[in-house]
């Protein structure tokens, strides 16, 4: 089995220090009504976000993210902010 990426747990604030936010693309389906939109820095691709999200990280989709971390081009570290991770937790207890 391979390794999995150890994903921390940031603060808000430590969230918007990210060179990236790793967003799905806009063609995926959503649980969630009020996902803000914007556009890949790699491929321009529409991608979703929540609107918690930081600010500041420059949008990547998910496949541009993967290919460049294979590649070895952008550092495979991972975190989610305590608000997603809040957010979450209580979607999946509805479910």
């Amino acid at each position: 089995m391979a390794d999995r990426p150890k994903i921390e747990v940031a603060s808000d604030d430590e969230a918007e220090e990210a060179d990236f936010l790793v967003c799905v693309r806009a063609s995926e389906p959503s649980v969630f009504d009020d996902d803000l939109y914007d556009f890949c820095c790699k491929c321009s691709e529409k991608v979703r976000h929540r609107p918690h999200a930081p600010i500041v990280p420059k949008r990547i989709c998910m496949v541009c993210a993967m290919a460049a971390m294979a590649e070895g081009e952008e550092p495979a570290e991972h975190c989610i902010t305590e608000t997603s991770l809040d957010e979450a937790r209580r979607y999946l207890k509805r479910s």
